[in-house]
C-alpha cells in the first residue's frame, strides 16, 4: 500500500510539472506584459521582437474576466497582432466597483496603455469583444473612427449603422440561439453581408458550430475567424498554427493537485472520493 500511494504520488507530481510545461509553452515567442492602470489589471501579449504591428483591444464578457479571453489573444499575438486585455470594474481582479457608465472608460484606459507599447502601429487598430463587452467595442467603433474593425462574439446591442463601426464580424455559437438573433438584426441594420473592407463597410456573420454562450471562448473557429478577419481588413497573410489548450493544461493541473492532496491527506476511497466533491484541503 505504501508502494502505490509513493507510485501515485509520483504521477500527482508528473501530472502537474506536465501542466506547467503545456501553461508556459503557450506563451513562448511571445511578449507578455501585466500592468494596472486606474486600478485596472491589464495584460498584454505581442509577438517577440514584433515591429509596427496592428493592435487589438479584446474585452471579456458579464461575469467573466481577462483569462477567458486569452485564447484570441494567444493566436492573434502567434498571427502578428499586438492585444490587450484587462479585467472590467467589478470582474476578475479589478476591485473597482462596477458601474455600467464606466465600462467604456475602462475601454480608453486599455486602449491608452496599448497605444504605449512600442510594438503597436497607432494607425491600425481593431477591437474584439464578447457578450456584454461585444457591446463596448461595437460603441467604442461607431464613435472612434480609429478602429479599423470591430468583431463581436455573442453579441448584445448597439446602434449599428452601415457605415459604423467599420468592418464588423459578428459571431454566434450554433447553440445560442437568442445571440443568433441577435446577431442576424445587427447584421440587417449594418447593411447585410458584404466584403468591402477598403470602405470600411465589410459585414459578416459567422455561426461558430457545435458552441454557445462560454465555449466559444475556447473554440479555434471562433479564434481563426477572427484571424481571417483582421488579416482581410489589415491586409495581411499571416497565419496561427495555435490551437488554445490551456483549459485542458489547467484541468491537468487541478487533477494532479486532487490526487496529490488526497493521497497526502491518507484518505480511504470512500474519504478520497467526498473530498474531491467537496474541492476539500488538507486541515
Amino acid at each position: 500500500m505504501k508502494r502505490l500511494r509513493q507510485l501515485l504520488l509520483l504521477l500527482s507530481i508528473l501530472l502537474i510539472g506536465l501542466s506547467w510545461w503545456g501553461i508556459i509553452a503557450a506563451r513562448s515567442g511571445l511578449v507578455v506584459r501585466s500592468f494596472e492602470q486606474e486600478s485596472i489589471p491589464l495584460m498584454y501579449l505581442a509577438p517577440q521582437q514584433a515591429q509596427a504591428v496592428p493592435g487589438v483591444l479584446i474585452a471579456h464578457g458579464y461575469a467573466g474576466s481577462k483569462q477567458l479571453m486569452l485564447g484570441y489573444a494567444h493566436v492573434l499575438a502567434r498571427a502578428g497582432y499586438a492585444t490587450m486585455l484587462w479585467d472590467f470594474d467589478g470582474h476578475g481582479a479589478n476591485s473597482n466597483q462596477l458601474q455600467r457608465f464606466e465600462l467604456q472608460q475602462n475601454l480608453n484606459v486599455a486602449l491608452n496603455v496599448l497605444l504605449k507599447q512600442p510594438e503597436v502601429d497607432r494607425t491600425r487598430l481593431a477591437l474584439l469583444g464578447h457578450s456584454m463587452g461585444s457591446g463596448i467595442v461595437m460603441s467604442a467603433g461607431i464613435e472612434q473612427v480609429l478602429f479599423a474593425a470591430a468583431i463581436a462574439v455573442s453579441p448584445t446591442g448597439a446602434s449599428v449603422t452601415s457605415q459604423a463601426p467599420r468592418n464588423l464580424q459578428l459571431q454566434a455559437g450554433s447553440w445560442e440561439g437568442r445571440f443568433i438573433a441577435n446577431a442576424q438584426q445587427l447584421l440587417a441594420a449594418g447593411g447585410g453581408s458584404n466584403d468591402n473592407f477598403a470602405a470600411g463597410t465589410a459585414r459578416e456573420l459567422v455561426i461558430v458550430p457545435n458552441a454557445e454562450h462560454i465555449t466559444i471562448l475556447f473554440n479555434d473557429a471562433s479564434h481563426q475567424a477572427a484571424l481571417r478577419w483582421l488579416n482581410a481588413t489589415f491586409n495581411q497573410s499571416s497565419t496561427s498554427n495555435y490551437v488554445d489548450r490551456r483549459m485542458g493544461w489547467y484541468g491537468l493541473h487541478l487533477l494532479g493537485w486532487l490526487d496529490r492532496a488526497s493521497i497526502l491527506c491518507g484518505l480511504d476511497k470512500v474519504e478520497e472520493q467526498f473530498f474531491i466533491a467537496n474541492l476539500m484541503e488538507c486541515p
